[in-house]
């Protein structure tokens, strides 16, 4: 983008305010031709990013989007523009993840990446985003199979690496249409993971369906520590389920290693449940499960 000395065809003449210049060069426009990006101070971010998404969500060209809506893929930035989801992760660049844009993810292959590569030494990701990609269940059904240890053609590869410490921990899959359905591929695969800690499940349609085969899973698994289910369609049913899981007698008695479970923005009948849970997963509830 040319700045203010060149669109004048000079440079700064002499004797002039430099102050001016300076407050010429913030009134730029922000969008300084259709689908180009410019820069403009703006001391209100929320008004920066309604104006950003706003112009994002009038552009036809999908290749023309600004690069967080077009990875989200275009059945996603026709309804809104995402500006959560850039390529590599997350823009806070302590949290960058490894992720595939939103149209490579319809094979099998395309996850690969998930297990690294042993005969080239690279080692799997830590931290994995789909976040805002359009994932179903489908999709999730093949990301499930790279987390299995017991998977006839990824299995032996994830475990050798979990031996030495290394596989996916994080795993960001919230704000996409994934139901009970893919959550039980999900839970499945979970039943035999010893690597990860984190699991964001929240914006997607788990419901109490999807809710019950988690539980199910946390029976088993021994590293989950954080799992996030805020808004996602559990009711107050869902609550007491994990009330009786965690508790004597339930199938997550044995669980101690399930620190946080995210239940922000479900059914307003779940408010009553959220302290009791919350004292169920303290240190001194996991401790008497050992």
């Amino acid at each position: 983008m040319a700045d203010a000395s060149s669109e004048s065809g000079s440079e700064e003449a002499p004797g002039e305010d430099q102050s001016d210049v300076d407050e010429e060069a913030k009134g730029e426009v922000e969008l300084t031709a259709e689908g180009e990006w410019g820069s403009k101070q703006n001391d209100n971010f929320e008004a920066m990013m309604t104006a950003r998404m706003n112009a994002v969500y009038e552009q036809e060209d999908v290749v023309q989007m600004h690069p967080s809506a077009r990875n989200t893929g275009s059945k996603y930035a026709e309804v809104r523009a995402q500006p959560l989801a850039p390529q590599n992760g997350f823009y806070d660049e302590r949290y960058v993840c490894a992720t595939r844009p939103a149209g490579d993810m319809d094979e099998d292959t395309d996850f690969e990446f998930m297990k690294g590569s042993e005969d080239d030494g690279v080692v799997p990701p830590e931290r994995v985003t789909f976040a805002f990609k359009g994932v179903q269940d489908y999709t999730l059904e093949m990301i499930a199979r790279f987390l299995d240890e017991t998977n006839q053609d990824h299995g032996d590869t994830i475990k050798r690496w979990r031996q030495q410490g290394k596989g996916i921990k994080k795993l960001w899959l919230n704000d996409n249409p994934i139901t009970a359905a893919g959550v039980a591929f999900l839970a499945a695969a979970l039943q035999n993971n010893s690597t990860l800690e984190e699991l964001y499940l929240h914006y997607t349609n788990c419901n109490d369906v999807g809710l019950g085969h988690l539980l199910e899973m946390l029976g088993k698994n021994k590293t989950l520590k954080k799992l996030e289910l805020g808004n996602s369609g559990i009711t107050e049913k869902g609550a007491g389920a994990i009330v009786k899981a965690f508790s004597k007698g339930g199938s997550c008695q044995k669980n101690s290693t399930l620190e946080h479970m995210g239940l922000f923005g479900n059914a307003d009948s779940i408010d009553n449940d959220l302290p009791v849970i919350a004292d169920l997963l303290e240190k001194e509830s996991r401790d008497s499960r050992k």
